[in-house]
């Protein structure tokens, strides 16, 4: 039927298909028992109910079609957008509300009292019919915001099921097995006669293939799910999510077959209970359920240590007390000189755990010229001794260190910063470890120093990188 069609009444049209190629208006209700395609424009000015074989019916929209009641005002929802480079479903908004609802069928009939938004908002509300409790979603042009007019923001995970992986290098031999919890599959020439034998495959991957086949009709298979993984590996999974699924026993005792895990599921992925991660609250307080790590080294540990002399004044650092506050005065610290013999200052600690160890570690010296500088370019140079080692440890390491600053023609006491750089790797057995003890001594090198003016020791620092921040946990 290729030309115009009115209908005044209500016809009902059963048994064959109804194809309309042009403008069809139908003044009241139609049943149509058949197929119906429009290639034109359809109006409709009432309701359409679709009727199909399920209870909800269906209404196909091919691609470039929309459905809506006014697309350019209200918005609509087009199911294959061709303008696309890859073609796929699309809500838009429309110009009065610039935004999309969503909320229980019976509320749709509420006035949220929503405002117009300045860029395309999705908008979801509570259970509870008022005005209040929802979140929106937007970009403004700048950022993401997220935000919530009635409460904060929870971050939660669901129960999860722990995992562990077999990996074949080869087939195994027959009578050998694993075990997955409480049953032990055997591996077999032939092991159709048996729910719980694995028949031996020609090659690991034929053998994955087996296993899984096994593992999906075998005494446990209402306890657990297994798949082909990457490679031939076989990923179990146990039903029941939560942290005891970690319990679960799966171990080998078989040729060319491994396990991960140590001897219980959870090796490939942990079984962990329900939990709110974290929740930020109205106030913005953060409260976290575990601790917060960064993927890279974003924070520094920063520790004040303390120092001590053995034999002041011979082969001991000689303290000053501070002056009062004033001009040229010092601050106070362990005094430095090298007459008959160099005078050693001490200091000690430890490398926390928190180091991200794939780093140098710092040592800040904060040091006085005891009177004024020797002049333009001149240097006062430090040397650094460090010996370190684990507990439960007999053998110590060492690092020398050897630096300069320029103190130039600094004024009475004027304060310098001389920095060391331990190397955390140099090899030879040396390198540094997290929860190493560490004890230095420091001393002045009257010999290289250009700066004849005795320094003063006011201050000692340590250093690190962190993947995590400085409060431990």
């Amino acid at each position: 039927m290729t030309t115009e069609i009115y209908v005044d009444g209500a016809p009902i049209v059963e048994g064959f298909i109804l194809d309309i190629e042009s403008d069809a208006t139908i003044g009241g209700d139609a049943t149509i028992g058949g197929a119906l395609d429009v290639t034109g424009a359809t109006s409709l000015n009432g309701g359409l109910a679709v009727t199909g074989t399920s209870s909800t019916g269906t209404i196909i929209v091919s691609a470039g079609g929309y459905l809506a009641t006014d697309a350019t005002v209200y918005g609509s929802f087009l199911p294959a957008n061709t303008a696309q480079t890859v073609r796929s479903p699309f809500l838009r908004t429309g110009t009065y509300g610039n935004h999309i609802v969503l909320c229980e069928n019976a509320d749709s009939s509420f006035d949220f009292e929503h405002t117009q938004q300045a860029t395309p908002t999705l908008i979801g509300h509570s259970s509870r019919q008022n005005k209040y409790e929802y979140w929106s979603e937007t970009h403004d042009t700048d950022d993401v915001v997220h935000s919530t007019q009635h409460g904060g923001h929870v971050f939660k995970t669901g129960a999860q099921a722990a995992r562990g992986t077999i990996t074949l290098t080869g087939i195994p031999v027959a009578d050998e097995s694993f075990v997955i919890n409480a049953t032990t599959i055997t591996f077999k020439a032939d092991g159709s006669g048996d729910v719980d034998q694995c028949t031996i495959g020609g090659d690991a991957a034929e053998q994955v293939t087996n296993i899984v086949t096994t593992l999906g009709e075998c005494s446990e298979s209402a306890n657990l799910t297994a798949w082909d993984g990457a490679g031939d590996t076989v990923v179990i999974e146990w039903g029941t999510p939560g942290a005891a699924s970690d319990d679960i026993v799966l171990t080998e005792a078989a040729t060319n077959v491994a396990v991960d895990g140590g001897g219980t599921l959870g090796g490939t992925h942990a079984g962990i209970d329900a939990a709110t991660l974290f929740d930020i609250d109205e106030s913005g307080v953060i409260t976290s359920k575990g601790a917060i790590r960064a993927s890279t080294s974003v924070w520094k540990n920063y520790r004040q240590l303390g120092m001590s002399s053995i034999g002041v004044g011979s082969t001991g650092a000689t303290f000053t007390a501070p002056d009062a506050a004033g001009a040229n005065a010092t601050i106070g610290g362990w005094h430095l000189d090298n007459n008959p013999a160099a005078e050693y200052l001490y200091f000690e600690f430890d490398v926390h755990d928190d180091w991200d160890g794939e780093s140098d570690i710092t040592v800040n010296i904060f040091f006085e010229q005891e009177a004024a500088g020797g002049g333009a370019g001149q240097t006062t140079v430090l040397d650094l001794e460090l010996y370190y080692k684990q507990p439960n440890e007999s053998t110590s390491k060492g690092q020398s260190l050897t630096d300069s600053t320029v103190t130039g023609a600094g004024a009475v006491k004027e304060q310098h910063k001389q920095t060391f750089t331990i190397d955390y790797n140099p090899g030879g057995g040396q390198d540094v470890e997290a929860n190493d003890l560490f004890t230095g001594r420091i001393w002045w090198d009257d010999v290289t120093s250009t700066d004849a003016t005795h320094p003063i020791v006011n201050h000692i620092e340590i250093e690190y990188l962190t993947k995590q921040p400085a409060l431990e946990v």
